[in-house]
């Protein structure tokens, strides 16, 4: 069964739900039967068992079909639905992500030219991703951009340092930035350094 990748939004629909605490349910049933079998293999006992087989009953037998399957679940297998509706639930938060960053798109074509502070979050060759304090919003600021030095990207300590300057900068350094571009088809969000140099806490 594929239901680990589900969450529990409150957003969702009762009956996706349903669904979902069905699988979520079928999972804990199917991780304590495998317990028990598991510690039945490593601690055989007597026939009939004793202690948790005893006070709880025996976990043993559990299976899928054991368990009443909804109505509206029949003709199709439960590792089907299973799949299915794991299926469903990503392409709704893959969905609600590409909302959220057109609304960041919008919200920052308001604020071309403007102003921000923030932190950096990524260190890539290209450039670096900076996180904006007030509104959360993340965008590049493009290597090609950083013209008063050639910057050079060191993998292993995430660093970009200029060749001449050896200006650094590295994750969680502050930078002053301007909105220089936004792209709401792509969902890009670019930046440019106010100030060459990180601002130093």
């Amino acid at each position: 069964m594929s239901c680990t990748s589900m969450s529990c939004s409150p957003r969702t629909s009762a009956s996706s739900r349903t669904t979902r605490l069905w699988c979520l349910w079928m999972l804990v049933l199917s991780g304590v039967a495998s317990a028990w079998r598991i510690g039945e293999a490593a601690n055989p006992g007597p026939p009939g068992g004793a202690g948790l087989d005893d006070a709880e009953g025996s976990y043993g037998d559990i299976s899928d079909e054991d368990l009443p399957v909804p109505e509206d679940w029949a003709g199709e297998s439960l590792e089907e639905k299973a799949v299915r509706c794991s299926t469903r639930e990503r392409i709704a938060e893959a969905a609600e992500r590409e909302s959220v960053d057109l609304k960041k798109a919008e919200y920052m074509e308001r604020h071309l030219g403007d102003e921000f502070t923030g932190t950096i979050s990524g260190v890539t060759s290209f450039g670096l991703f900076v996180l904006l304090d007030e509104v959360f919003v993340e965008g590049l600021v493009h290597v090609n951009s950083m013209m008063d030095d050639y910057y050079a990207f060191q993998e292993d300590s995430y660093r970009l340092v200029g060749e001449r300057s050896r200006r650094t900068f590295r994750l969680g350094d502050r930078l002053a930035v301007r909105v220089s571009r936004v792209d709401k088809l792509e969902r890009f969000i670019d930046f440019v350094l106010v100030d060459s140099r990180p601002i130093r806490r």
